[in-house]
């Protein structure tokens, strides 16, 4: 970190949040999140292309989707149940299931609808 003197500093500018719209999925990846160097679990995070970026790809590793008559916005954690599947009512399953896709790669070119979760990112709306 830089030396700076910490009563001298001023606030930042507010970076808009980028709008809601539909996405493609150009590509996916799975991050290990540790905390305090201990592996807390994985998260699938969705490449795509917002047709208002034009210099960058944005992420998404959270989904919003629909379990037991109720709008449920969670992280898209890689899990497995024990037959080695995807759980059916996670939120990777719910957003394939959603999109007709059986395996995370027949994702990969399809449009998908994004809405803002409570802290203004976008996540893939599956419901």
């Amino acid at each position: 970190m830089e030396n700076l003197e910490f009563e001298k500093v001023e606030i930042g500018e507010d970076i808009p949040q980028v709008e809601a719209k539909q996405v493609i999925i150009v590509g996916f990846r799975l991050d290990t999140l540790k905390k305090e160097e201990k592996e807390i679990g994985k998260k699938v995070v969705f490449v795509v292309d917002h047709p208002d970026i034009k210099d960058r790809e944005l992420e998404i590793s959270s989904a919003k989707y629909e379990i037991n008559n109720k709008i449920k916005v969670s992280g898209i954690w890689w899990k497995t149940d024990k037959d080695n599947k995807i759980p059916y009512k996670s939120a990777l399953g719910n957003v394939l299931r959603h999109y007709n896709a059986k395996v995370i790669t027949d994702m990969k070119g399809k449009q998908v609808e994004t809405s803002a979760n409570e802290e203004g990112y976008l996540a893939i709306k599956a419901y």
